[in-house]
């Protein structure tokens, strides 16, 4: 969202905005700047084929303004984060307890089973890893108004393998 966030001034030539006041909404070009931002996307790799009609594309979702959030959740989750990142690098070191945990899966799931048996084949232990890791949020405010600050963040995914669409990172 950090690219998207300063998105309309930079498609009007512009250099990102950094202001901490808040922004107006776009109200009058509303229709001209969605335009451009679809424009924009498309032209940097933010597409994708539809998969009903192979003839046609869409594009990434984006915000075309940006949406609060809580700095105190911000802070929260970037401080957690290293703890997400070693708890799956153990996970994925640990071969005995994924043979142990997926074997059920992998007799229904094809594309688990062959990441199993991908795993038998690698026998020496690895002495380099990069983790592509991505943590999906979203922002639950029970009772109470997500733009006021209370609202708190909830973890609903911890991707470990696709890494599509990374020019939106």
């Amino acid at each position: 969202m950090r690219m998207l966030s300063f998105l309309p001034s930079l498609l009007l030539g512009g250099a990102p905005r950094r202001s901490q006041t808040p922004r107006k909404p776009l109200r009058a070009s509303a229709d001209e700047a969605l335009a451009d931002a679809v424009a924009w996307i498309v032209a940097h790799g933010g597409c994708y084929a539809d998969p009903e009609r192979l003839e046609l594309y869409g594009h990434a979702p984006f915000a075309l303004e940006p949406f609060p959030f809580p700095k105190r959740e911000y802070d929260r989750l970037v401080a957690l984060q290293p703890h997400f990142n070693a708890l799956v690098d153990a996970v994925a070191r640990d071969a005995a307890w994924l043979d142990e945990t997926l074997a059920p899966a992998a007799k229904a799931d094809a594309f688990t089973r062959r990441l199993l048996e991908l795993r038998e084949t690698c026998d020496s232990p690895q002495k380099a890893s990069l983790g592509l890791l991505r943590s999906d949020y979203m922002l639950d405010a029970p009772g109470g108004d997500m733009e006021d600050g209370s609202g708190r963040a909830l973890q609903v995914e911890l991707n470990t393998i696709a890494s599509s669409f990374g020019c939106l990172s």
